[in-house]
């Protein structure tokens, strides 16, 4: 008699382990859905971000980067634009030290015109001036770490 019962309350407890186990799977089911669909998003914005950041460089064409022009600014070897950037929470005011070189995709149709004015120089003084305002908005500490913001906001 001490057999069957014994067997009767394992029989018992693999039948609640059993319908505990269907019960979590069930309820934890919902949660997996929502975390693969928010890798997929993951997943899918990392690759968007690659694309626009090829777009951004001036592949939106599908330019090759080996088929690409780069103008340097400033013109001059060696030579970088000192920004004055924001003072940080101390007050402390920073410089910042910058070299810019744009891809100029040579397909493209501004590109007699765009090329003439950066042979000599004419939108240098432009694009400088677009660099320092955007820069003098940031920190030091915030152009190291938003690095991503600022190149768009430049652009």
């Amino acid at each position: 008699m001490k057999k069957s019962i014994l067997t009767v309350i394992t029989l018992a407890l693999v039948l609640i382990n059993m319908v505990l186990t269907v019960v979590m799977a069930l309820t934890i089911m919902p949660q997996v859905k929502k975390a693969n669909a928010l890798v997929d998003k993951v997943a899918s914005a990392i690759d968007l971000d690659v694309k626009s950041a090829s777009g951004v460089s001036g592949n939106a064409a599908g330019t090759s980067l080996s088929d690409t022009e780069q103008k340097r600014i400033p013109a001059e070897e060696g030579k970088t634009l000192t920004l004055n950037l924001a003072s940080d929470a101390n007050g402390e005011k920073h410089y910042g030290s910058v070299y810019v070189t744009l891809l100029i995709n040579p397909e493209s149709d501004s590109y007699d015109s765009f090329s003439e004015g950066m042979g000599n120089n004419a939108y240098e003084g432009i694009i400088t001036r677009e660099i320092q305002t955007v820069c003098v908005k940031y920190t030091a500490e915030e152009m190291q770490t938003y690095l991503d913001d600022l190149e768009a906001a430049i652009l």
